[in-house]
């Protein structure tokens, strides 16, 4: 079965797209499912992976991206193309195939897969899901119970499957799947999305208008008794005794606090180090800090592009595609990114870094001291054609943020209107960093040469041993070892601090996003009033949450959700996801003072389901 859907959407034309899925087993042939997704990483996991590399050269989109579906009866593999060019949906599978039919032939580098192996056990070990461990542990078991009692415990076994992959390294196992899941199916399906041209509201007005015209007096009538009745429900209280059924808790049943695992200051480290002692089932864990102090305002975007490219380009002793294998073969984890780290004393009590994190298995400590070390100094940034691959990436990723969850935009760029750390972020990820690269992208031909040398004398500027600190977690062997493979650079720089952040600017702006739903965010900063942080914040947050705002901008003003939050750091902040009605979500926003100083009235206990 194959079958090629284009469908034509109401959006903008960089949101063209195209996905390419393969039907790879059945539920129960776990161990083909964990050998699809290792292959799958290994030809499409990174921009130097064989055949998403063939991608991007063949022109196809601005991104490519694959994932392994298996948490269902009838598992697949999908390709995406993000951001495609005119006409490449019909290029798109025999560009796919090409690929990886020049692998088939080739074979496939051995380190390849075996690096996408480590990574793939890396994980399973970490398990570090994003949520409570039984929550995952259970929505796993469910993967393959669902379908077969038998099944309860397969998903979460994976000792096996891994020995078994292993020990097939090597023997022409990876190139058969290969073929047998892509090459030779016949159970494939393209589906596109290609963008409406003209006017998108008139195909909306043309459609509700057709949808009138089949409507008689009774299905008027009928439709406004349904939503007369479905108000009534909205507003209308619980009884007491549907609310006497929910489940209740008092302060009492409240337990202690969990007791915050132990941290300090190491000594005898030849730069600061803070030591976290916490059970990490043999992994390690190291975190460089560097000081971004000592970069000047206007130049934060460059320090986010500096982060976003270093690990995807060679150095003075790889290859971009050896660095990669380098990376999944020997760490759990690389990654960096900048981040500001607020105090307790004032909005202007921050610390704005450019952080270098690591993890590897305990065998593999040296690595997450050498392979960062190699990358932070040695990167070679003279390949413009890479540096774009990812800057557009970056792109599209946050323009999809953008429409996808623009809450959490909104609240970031809103509290650029009041806190200095929010101004930072704004440079180094949020809507301002989104107009530099923009315009970076647009000039990137004239700008690439520029570009590089930024990026050069950035590295040399910021990655010295007299701006960084090192956080680490993991065993007193480990830490030794760690500082014995030569953690430090070896350089040292200007302690000059040329970082001065502009005053916040109260903007109270709009954003048009390609979405038949908005986003709204409201903030403020505690502090401005002198209000001191407590615990009552947090039962604030929860309560307004889940009772005030879940009814009245969720139920009955539509929205896919709403929520309010605070920070120990001062940022209070409201929001809407998905929001149909903003200025009625507006007015609940300034109503929630008046319904919290009317609960905390209440004898009444909160509902646990918060």
């Amino acid at each position: 079965m194959a079958a090629h859907v284009v469908r034509d959407m109401d959006t903008a034309p960089e949101n063209a797209c195209a996905g390419l899925g393969y039907v790879i087993g059945d539920a129960d042939e776990r161990t083909r499912l964990v050998a699809v997704d290792i292959l799958l990483d290994a030809l499409m996991g990174s921009n130097e992976a064989p055949a998403k590399r063939a991608l991007l050269d063949a022109g196809l989109a601005d991104d490519v991206q694959a994932f392994v579906a298996d948490g269902m009866l009838q598992p697949f593999a999908v390709v995406q193309l993000r951001g495609s060019k005119p006409g490449a949906a019909e290029r798109f599978r025999a560009a796919f195939e090409d690929a990886l039919r020049a692998a088939a032939e080739q074979g496939i580098d051995r380190t390849l897969v075996e690096a996408s192996l480590s990574r793939a056990e890396f994980v399973m070990r970490e398990r570090d899901f994003g949520m409570a461990d039984g929550v995952a542990l259970s929505m796993t078991a469910l993967s393959g119970w669902l379908y077969d009692d038998e099944m309860a415990t397969t998903y979460l076994r994976y000792e096996d499957d891994f020995a078994l992959l292993r020990r097939e390294l090597g023997t022409g196992y990876f190139e058969r799947l290969m073929i047998d899941v892509f090459l030779e199916s016949d159970h494939w399906a393209l589906a596109e999305v290609r963008p409406l041209e003209g006017d998108g509201d008139a195909y909306e007005s043309e459609r509700l208008r057709a949808a009138e015209a089949a409507m008689g007096p009774e299905d008027f009538a009928r439709v406004a008794d349904e939503e007369a009745e479905l108000r009534r429900l909205q507003t209308e209280p619980d009884s007491p005794e549907a609310l006497a059924t929910l489940p209740r808790l008092s302060v009492a049943d409240i337990g202690p606090a969990p007791v915050e695992p132990a941290y300090g200051l190491a000594g005898g480290t030849p730069v600061p180090c803070v030591r976290h002692d916490i059970p990490t089932r043999g992994i390690a864990y190291a975190y460089r800090y560097f000081d971004l102090g000592r970069a000047r305002f206007e130049e934060l975007p460059y320090v986010a592009v500096l982060a976003l490219v270093l690990g995807k380009l060679g150095t003075a002793r790889h290859t971009a595609a050896e660095i990669d294998t380098l990376v999944n073969g020997r760490l759990g984890s690389l990654s960096f990114f900048a981040d500001i780290y607020e105090g307790d004393d004032g909005a202007r009590d921050l610390a704005p870094k450019l952080v270098v994190g690591a993890s590897a298995l305990s065998e593999n400590v040296e690595a997450a001291c050498e392979l960062p070390l190699e990358i932070m100094l040695e990167t070679d940034f003279s390949d413009a054609g890479k540096i774009k691959d990812v800057l557009q990436q970056r792109r599209i990723g946050m323009e999809q943020g953008f429409a996808a969850a623009g809450h959490a935009a909104a609240m970031a760029r809103a509290a650029s209107y009041y806190l200095p750390a929010g101004v930072v972020r704004e440079q180094l990820g949020g809507v301002d960093f989104y107009r530099f690269l923009k315009d970076l992208l647009a000039h990137y031909d004239e700008r690439s040469d520029e570009l590089a040398a930024r990026l050069s004398e950035l590295a040399g500027r910021l990655f010295v041993d007299d701006g960084c600190t090192v956080g680490f977690t993991g065993s007193d062997d480990d830490f030794e070892r760690f500082w014995k493979a030569g953690a430090v650079t070896g350089r040292a720089g200007s302690s000059e601090h040329l970082l001065a952040v502009p005053a916040p600017v109260v903007r109270n702006e709009a954003f048009i996003v390609p979405t038949d739903v908005c986003y709204a965010a409201q903030g403020f900063d505690r502090r401005a009033d002198g209000a001191p942080y407590t615990g009552a914040w947090q039962v604030a947050a929860r309560a307004l949450s889940y009772d005030f705002l879940w009814n009245e901008v969720r139920v009955k003003g539509g929205a896919y959700g709403a929520g309010f939050g605070a920070t120990r750091t001062g940022n209070l902040r409201f929001y809407s996801y998905r929001d149909p009605h903003l200025d009625e979500t507006l007015a609940r926003f300034a109503a929630s003072a008046a319904w919290s100083r009317r609960s905390t009235r209440s004898p009444r206990p909160w509902r646990a389901t918060w």
